[in-house]
């Protein structure tokens, strides 16, 4: 028989896991930042995707173990909301070892920080100067909308929406961006009880977003760093670009969009049907644009023939 006294095995997360020399999303644990990396689960040899807080010994574990807890509550619930599980990033399982705090997500996504860097060089995500792929761009917008449209229909702010909270499997044709990291989320009727904010009390966690309108101007900034927009001179006539990205020759309908997003104040509703609707009308002028553009190349290879 064991003795009582005997040390207990440790049950470390790379114990349970085979993780992947690299970062999908690195951790900063002065930010509650988690880290989120590829790995191998050791009992079923299911490839996956990991975000664990790895715990120091300190303190700070405590706030780890709120935010992971939150993030599981919050990720079912909104989930649960009407289309939610068909935008929202899943959560397959979860777990606490001796040294970390993790949720298990589907082993084809990544946070799109990643997957934009690691693209094919005529993926859509790089050559948005055509039609057709600013289609894809523009649709995937639309299911952002819908997944803070069943972030907000719970009462919930989300927070913390970048290019590490949503996630995309780097799909070349069809539209799959969806919405995750919900450790920052804030239940607007419970705001004072918030982990994020109980947190947010006691020492500095970066940027705190408590408003809905701040939830639609951050998704904004999402779309205009992937065109490739000056964030900060929405408001000229010619919006310039950031240097060393190419310009693109936007339609004045997919500039008032981001313009919205960036300033909702100034709309007195701002919600998902309202964004829809206005990625909708977009997506009509796209089509015809590329339906255009189709017709002159069919009419170009007939001329040559």
């Amino acid at each position: 028989m064991q003795s009582r006294n005997a040390k207990r095995q440790l049950d470390t997360l790379e114990q349970r896991f085979e993780l992947d020399e690299t970062f999908l999303s690195s951790p900063n644990t002065a930010a509650l930042k988690s880290a989120v990396i590829r790995a191998t689960d050791r009992r079923t040899d299911d490839p996956v995707v990991l975000k664990y807080w790895a715990k120091t010994g300190t303190a700070v574990d405590a706030d780890f173990r709120e935010l992971w807890r939150h993030e599981m509550r919050q990720s079912e619930r909104v989930r649960a909301f009407p289309r939610g599980n068909e935008v929202v990033v899943e959560v397959l399982a979860s777990g606490e070892s001796d040294d970390a705090f993790y949720i298990v997500m589907p082993s084809d996504v990544a946070p799109l920080e990643h997957a934009s860097r690691f693209v094919r060089p005529d993926h859509w995500l790089r050559s948005l100067h055509g039609p057709r792929q600013r289609v894809l761009l523009w649709k995937n917008l639309r299911r952002l909308a819908e997944a803070l449209g069943a972030v907000h229909g719970q009462g919930l702010v989300h927070g913390r929406i970048d290019g590490r909270a949503v996630y995309s499997t780097g799909a070349a044709t069809t539209p799959d961006f969806r919405v995750g990291g919900f450790e920052f989320c804030l239940r607007v009727a419970e705001l004072n009880r918030a982990p994020l904010h109980v947190i947010a009390k006691s020492r500095p966690v970066g940027s705190v977003i408590f408003s809905f309108l701040d939830d639609w101007r951050a998704l904004g900034k999402v779309i205009a760093d992937l065109i490739g927009l000056d964030a900060n001179k929405l408001d000229e006539e010619d919006i310039p670009f950031i240097e060393g990205r190419a310009k693109i020759d936007l339609r004045a309908s997919e500039i008032d969009l981001i313009r919205l997003l960036f300033e909702p104040e100034r709309n007195r509703i701002l919600d998902a049907a309202t964004v829809t609707n206005r990625v909708d009308a977009i997506l009509n002028e796209l089509d015809a644009e590329a339906f255009a553009d189709n017709g002159r190349y069919v009419l170009s290879k007939m001329t040559e023939s």
